[in-house]
């Protein structure tokens, strides 16, 4: 209420409960302002008080969200929860008879869904017990690999990002440099139907450095097959493979791909038959 955010939608999973709130925007701020607040008043064990009334009677309570106005007009009961000090609202649920009995609330994540709603994830109890068993063990391990405290992970695993980026950039430089020293043989060559097996990062860069007007280059790496073709139709070139082998792939113009877990020597078998 302080957020003036209504709840308009409510999910209970199974491993988690979702509520969609009025709210556009929900920053990490506010959703540790509630997490506390929330846990505050588990903590102060309040009561949780179950009552009916009659529906004639109902605007005499001063209700978190309105009852819809079939309801009161039916002269049925109304079943109110309060939650002492803190909310009073018509359900038919169970709940707790007082706060402490929830134990524990943890928010996992919030999203935006709808448009202007926000979807808040959270469990309790014991399954807000069991996800910090679970992300202790995780955090706990995950410190012995990388061999820092826990609390130097998030730097950590920066710094290894960091790293891993660096060398890509540094496989991308030798894989272009490969892929051009393999391009000088293919341009002085008299073959324009070429085979190669090598790193898919080379094969890929290998046609930025190829000079000549018509080629067919078929390169292996591992289980995948690369197509590349000037003067030639990839599509035409993928097509002809699929009527002989059982492959799965696609192809545009110039270049192609296609999975192959057979011999190499039956895929240039059938190229040098057909070109």
């Amino acid at each position: 209420s302080e957020m003036d955010a209504e709840t308009v939608g409510f999910q209970m999973g199974e491993e988690y409960t979702t509520i969609d709130l009025s709210l556009g925007i929900l920053k990490d701020d506010m959703i540790d302002y509630v997490e506390r607040l929330c846990n505050n008043f588990i903590g102060e064990d309040r009561a949780v008080r179950k009552f009916v009334v009659e529906s004639s009677e109902i605007q005499k309570y001063r209700l978190r969200k309105e009852i819809k106005r079939e309801i009161t007009e039916s002269e049925r009961e109304i079943r109110l929860v309060e939650i002492d000090g803190i909310d009073l609202s018509a359900c038919s649920g169970l709940h707790v008879d007082r706060t402490g009995q929830i134990g524990l609330l943890k928010i996992l994540k919030h999203e935006k869904v709808k448009g202007s709603l926000t979807r808040v994830y959270f469990v309790a109890g014991k399954r807000a017990l069991n996800d910090y068993f679970t992300k202790h063990k995780l955090i706990t391990n995950s410190s012995l690999l990388l061999t820092c405290s826990y609390l130097d992970l998030p730097d950590r695993i920066a710094s290894l990002i960091n790293e891993i980026k660096q060398g890509n950039s540094t496989i991308r430089s030798f894989s272009e440099r490969l892929a051009g020293y393999v391009a000088e043989g293919i341009n002085g060559s008299k073959s324009r139907v070429i085979f190669l097996e090598d790193e898919e990062s080379i094969l890929a860069s290998i046609p930025r450095f190829v000079t000549l007007e018509e080629y067919l280059i078929i390169g292996k790496s591992d289980d995948r097959i690369l197509l590349f073709c000037k003067g030639y139709d990839c599509r035409e070139v993928l097509t002809r493979i699929k009527k002989e082998f059982d492959v799965k792939g696609g192809s545009g113009k110039e270049r192609g791909q296609f999975v192959f877990d057979g011999e190499f020597a039956s895929i240039k078998e059938l190229i040098e038959n057909s070109y």
